[in-house]
């Protein structure tokens, strides 16, 4: 029942301090929105950090694989640009 009234209490206490940091940073940083650009560039730059942890070992295994197609897909990312990014990878 504390639980409850702590994760009530919580909930009011946040929302004003997060309205205060939108307001915020409106102020700072007018008209900024995020592109879908931006959106892609960061979802390939996960992507990216997960295949560059998956393939410090020197391969892919089967298992990582497995997890790479999960987040790829979790990401929206085609397959034509994961498979891109991880040539950019191999190549460096």
């Amino acid at each position: 029942m504390i639980g409850l009234i702590v994760t009530g209490l919580l909930l009011f206490a946040l929302t004003p301090i997060y309205n205060f940091a939108v307001r915020i940073s409106d102020r700072a940083m007018p008209g900024v929105h995020d592109t879908p650009e931006y959106i892609t560039f960061k979802k390939l730059e996960i992507y990216g950090e997960a295949f560059s942890e998956a393939i410090a070992s020197g391969e892919v295994s089967t298992a990582k694989r497995a997890a790479l197609n999960r987040l790829r897909a979790h990401l929206d990312l085609s397959e034509e640009e994961t498979r891109l990014l991880e040539a950019e990878f191999v190549a460096a």
